[in-house]
């Protein structure tokens, strides 16, 4: 289990250990160690008086920059004892829809009409 003491993060059993090491070795970012929260915001498992942190979301280094917030639902069950975890991170929509540009087709200009075509519609416009 990991969990946030201050400003330093601590470890307190073997499993915390293993998901340092998990993704340190497939340089990950652990999420929700980015953000200060109030304990009751990180806290993802209750089960009567026992609280813990037991759901990570993990990135990596190059997209850690694009993580905005990590939260915890708290009213919303997802399953018995469990809160949901989510994650706000800012995605750049912008290089899917790119503008279409038809290709110019240069190998036309071998053909003498099209060369002769191409060359009054210039001369049409420059003057």
């Amino acid at each position: 289990m990991l969990r946030w003491n201050a400003w330093w993060l601590q470890v307190w059993n073997a499993d915390g250990s293993r998901i340092l090491e998990f993704a340190d070795g497939l340089n990950l970012v652990i999420c929700n160690t980015l953000f200060m929260k109030q304990e009751s915001k990180l806290v993802t498992y209750v089960a009567g008086s026992a609280k813990s942190t037991v759901d990570y979301i993990m990135v990596s280094q190059g997209d850690k920059v694009k993580v905005r917030n990590v939260k915890v639902i708290p009213n919303e069950g997802c399953v018995p004892k469990h809160k949901v975890l989510v994650m706000d991170m800012w995605l750049n929509t912008n290089r899917w829809h790119k503008k279409f540009q038809p290709r110019v087709r240069v190998w036309k200009l071998k053909e003498q009409q099209t060369c002769e075509e191409y060359k009054s519609m210039v001369r049409d416009k420059v003057e």
